[in-house]
């Protein structure tokens, strides 16, 4: 995957859009995205010489924390299920 701005950015946006949709329906994509940006992250921070280490590290835990807050019964439903309720 690759990123469109910095990496600082994109944790920062990821982490926005994670609380932002908190409790509400997810595409499992978008679950695939920001799953990918935290690991960018962590795999960027593994090599070292990381501008803005500490802001990623922190950047990162939360972006994790607030996926794993994502229980499995909040994402929408695939598109074969669409149409029907999503209670």
């Amino acid at each position: 995957m690759q990123l469109d701005g910095t990496l600082l950015k994109n944790l920062e946006m990821a982490v926005a859009g994670a609380r932002r949709w908190r409790g509400q329906p997810v595409y499992p994509d978008t679950i695939k995205h920001w799953s990918a940006v935290a690991g960018i992250a962590r795999a960027k921070l593994e090599k070292g010489r990381v501008p803005n280490a500490t802001a990623i590290t922190f950047l990162a835990d939360q972006l994790e924390d607030e996926i794993e807050r994502q229980a499995p019964d909040t994402t929408t439903p695939a598109i074969s299920d669409r149409g029907r309720s999503m209670r």
